[in-house]
C-alpha cells in the first residue's frame, strides 16, 4: 500500500536524522557522507553499522591473538597496520562518542605510538575509558600502564586489580602478568606456587612468555627433572619464535642441561634470537667470539660489533665488555678514557625502553 504524502515525509525525516547521528558518530566513514534517502533504508544502514563494529571487534580478536607470541612494539606496529580502522582519526569520533573498542584501539595507538607520538597521558584517559566498561584488554593494558608507571605513578596494587579483571573475562594475557605479581610480592603477598599455576594456565593456551617463564623456574629449580622440564617450555617458546626461548633453548644446548650437549643446536638457536634483535643474543655472541671457544674461532673485531649491538638494543652488560676490550687493547686501539666511558654506561644510568615488553619483570 501507498504511503500519504504525510507518513512518506515522516519516514524521510526519520531515516536522515538517523544518518545525521551516523555521521557523528562516524565521519571518518565514506559509506556515512552525503547520505541519501535512498540509500538509508533501514537494511542497508544497519548492515554499514554492523560492518563497522564487526571491523572493531575482528581488530580487538586478531590482536588479542597475536599477543600469545609476546611480539614487541615493532612486531604490533606491523600488526596493527593491517587494519585501515586501526587510524587515530579514524577511532577518536567513536571513541569520543563512548564506543569502548574504538577506545582501546586509540588508547593502544597511544601507548604505542602508532599514526602518532607516543603519548602515555592519552593512553592512559583512553584505556581507562575503555577499562571501565568492561573490555578485558583495555583492563589488562590499563594495568600494565600502572605497573610501568606510563602516564601515571606506579601503582602495583592498581596494577594487579586491573590485571585480575581481565583475568576473570577469561583474558589468559593477564594471568602472566598477575604470575609476575605473585613471584615478586608487587601489590600482593609473594606466592611462588600461585605464580607457576598462573603461568602454566597461559602456558597450556600457548603464550610464549609464559612458557619462558616457567622453562625459568623449573631451570633455576635444577636437577635432571627439572633441566628437562625447563628444556622442554623453552623449545616450545623457541619453536613459535620466541627470541627470548631461542636464546635460553641455545644456552641448554651448549650446557648440555636437560639435553645431550649441541653446540650446532645452541649457534642455530643463538642465531635466530639476534635475527629478531634480541639484545642478550648479540652479548652471548660478543662473548663466544671473544672468548675463541667451541663455537667461533677467536675474533675480537666481530666481538666489538656484536657488544656494540647490544648494547644499542639495551643489553648494559655488553658495556662492560666493551669497557674490558678497550683497557686491554682486545680488537681495539687500547683507550682508557673510552673504558671509563663503556664501564660507566654499564651501570650508571640503567637503559629505559621508551615501550617496556608487554610480560617483562621489573
Amino acid at each position: 500500500m501507498a504511503l500519504k504524502s504525510e507518513e512518506l515525509k515522516t519516514v524521510e525525516t526519520f531515516w536522515i536524522q538517523r544518518a545525521k547521528v551516523k555521521l557523528i558518530l562516524y565521519p571518518s566513514f565514506p559509506q556515512y557522507r552525503a547520505l541519501s534517502v535512498a540509500q538509508v533504508s533501514s537494511k542497508s544502514m544497519n548492515k554499514q553499522v554492523n560492518k563497522f563494529d564487526q571491523q572493531f571487534d575482528e581488530a580487538i580478536a586478531d590482536y588479542v591473538e597475536f599477543l600469545k607470541g609476546s611480539p614487541n612494539a615493532e612486531q604490533l606496529h606491523a600488526h596493527l597496520a593491517k587494519y585501515e580502522i586501526c587510524k587515530v582519526q579514524t577511532l577518536l569520533e567513536p571513541a569520543r562518542n563512548g564506543n569502548p573498542e574504538a577506545q582501546t584501539l586509540l588508547g593502544i595507538c597511544y601507548l604505542l605510538g602508532y599514526d602518532t607520538e607516543l603519548d602515555y597521558d592519552q593512553s592512559l584517559v583512553w584505556l581507562g575509558k575503555a577499562a571501565e566498561q568492561s573490555i578485558a584488554l583495555a583492563q589488562w593494558y590499563y594495568g600494565y600502564s600502572f605497573y610501568h608507571g606510563l602516564g601515571v605513578d606506579k601503582d602495583f596494587e592498581k596494577a594487579f586489580q586491573w590485571f585480575d579483571l581481565a583475568s576473570k573475562q577469561g583474558f589468559t594475557a593477564a594471568y602472566i602478568n598477575l604470575g609476575i605479581l605473585y613471584k615478586n610480592g608487587l601489590g600482593v603477598e609473594e606466592d611462588v606456587e600461585k605464580a607457576v599455576e598462573l603461568y602454566m594456565v597461559a602456558a597450556k593456551e600457548g603464550f610464549c612468555a609464559a612458557q619462558q617463564n616457567l622453562g625459568l623456574y623449573y631451570y633455576h629449580l635444577g636437577g635432571e627433572e627439572n633441566l628437562e622440564e625447563a628444556f622442554r617450555w623453552f623449545s616450545l617458546g623457541a619453536k613459535a619464535g620466541f627470541a627470548p626461548s631461542q636464546y635460553s633453548l641455545s644456552g641448554m644446548y651448549k650446557q648440555g642441561s636437560g639435553v645431550e650437549q649441541n653446540y650446532e643446536e645452541a649457534l642455530k638457536w643463538l642465531q635466530a634470537s639476534a635475527d629478531q634483535n634480541f639484545d642478550q643474543a648479540f652479548t652471548q655472541l660478543g662473548c663466544y667470539y671473544a672468548s675463541g671457544e667451541e663455537l667461533f674461532e677467536q675474533d675480537f673485531q666481530q666481538a666489538h660489533k656484536c657488544f656494540l649491538k647490544a648494547g644499542e638494543l639495551g643489553d648494559r652488560k655488553a658495556y662492560f665488555y666493551l669497557s674490558h676490550m678497550y683497557e686491554h687493547g682486545q680488537g681495539v686501539e687500547k683507550d682508557l678514557e673510552k673504558a671509563d666511558y663503556y664501564y660507566d654506561l654499564s651501570g650508571s644510568s640503567p637503559w629505559v625502553s621508551p615501550w617496556p615488553e608487554l610480560f617483562e619483570e621489573e
